[in-house]
């Protein structure tokens, strides 16, 4: 069994229990259901098995930056501070994909834009 680590399956409203109840069959950890998705823990190997076997995910993520921001001046600060030679080179081009629940955040579209410009000047 490889090092676990968190990921987060995607759904639609109203299956998060049926989709944590998968999550419980393919021998996922530390299940919280959220908003239009479902929190877990696994290694690399429940990670494809997910990524295969999960009828009522949209997809699965594996997070790779947390934090909390009250403004998107605290979210472009927050992403530029990571090093994002892990994830992508200067020739590399990226997408953005933000979905927001927050009342601080109404726009998920201005997130989005605040978020590829952190990216971006971080290069």
């Amino acid at each position: 069994m490889g090092t676990e680590f968190q990921m987060i399956a995607k759904t639609f409203k109203g299956l998060e229990n049926v989709l944590a109840q998968e999550l419980v069959a393919l021998g996922a950890n530390n299940i919280q259901i959220d908003r239009r998705a479902v929190s877990f823990t696994g290694d690399k190997a429940l990670m494809y098995k997910a990524n295969i076997g999960l009828r009522t995910a949209s997809r699965v993520l594996k997070p790779i930056l947390t934090f909390n921001a009250k403004n998107a001046d605290e979210v472009y600060e927050q992403v530029k501070q990571l090093d994002w030679s892990k994830y992508l080179n200067i020739k590399q081009t990226f997408a953005i994909d933000s979905t927001v629940y927050s009342d601080e955040f109404r726009n998920s579209q201005f997130v989005k834009y605040r978020v590829k410009d952190a990216i971006a000047d971080w290069f």
